[in-house]
């Protein structure tokens, strides 16, 4: 694929998201054992800044932040290498993990102002409150709004009957995640 397949298949959505996320993710491996070594991190703390780097990557092309005017993989370097700094940032100051997400934004100019990353801190905190959801929820919600497939494109990868029964199932679970974060007093 090239970066422009890449950046329209994550704007459609559906399951052209999910084969550019597949792409984006086995064509930059090799990113992520360069940054490994040079920056002397584990495979687990590495693997992790990766997969949250290109969760970052398709967000800031889906919000506009990216607007394609430099290479995919130059820019998922830039945002793993910068995450990958704060990780180390935070085990050598032990500082507070939100403070550390809003300097690495503001080092890659991805985040401008307070609002907006105000916003991305309580989109992560959302995001860890759905897998708490269990899997039919977290499954049903990340396909409506994080892939943005259609009702009848969820309900058949969730094995729901039909895409009636799937906007129900939708609607439940959003209810159940606005219960679970309002008792955590997360603002989204």
């Amino acid at each position: 694929m090239t970066d422009q397949e890449v950046f329209s298949s994550i704007i459609e959505g559906g399951q052209s998201l999910e084969n550019a996320t597949q792409y984006i993710l086995q064509s930059n491996v090799g990113l992520m054992h360069t940054i490994k070594s040079k920056l002397n991190l584990s495979t687990v703390d590495i693997k992790d800044k990766y997969a949250d780097s290109i969760s970052n990557l398709i967000w800031n092309i889906q919000t506009g932040k990216f607007k394609a005017d430099s290479k995919i993989s130059t820019y998922l370097y830039k945002i793993l290498y910068n995450k990958s700094i704060d990780h180390l940032r935070h085990i050598s100051t032990n500082k507070n993990r939100a403070t550390v997400d809003i300097e690495s934004h503001q080092h890659i100019n991805t985040l401008d102002d307070e609002h907006t990353t105000f916003q991305r801190m309580a989109f992560d905190e959302v995001k860890t409150e759905i897998l708490n959801l269990g899997a039919r929820c977290q499954g049903v919600i990340m396909d409506w709004a994080y892939y943005g497939y259609s009702m009848k494109e969820i309900a058949e990868r969730n094995n729901i009957e039909n895409a009636d029964k799937a906007k129900k199932m939708k609607y439940t679970c959003l209810q159940k995640l606005r219960l679970l974060l309002k008792s955590k007093k997360i603002h989204y």
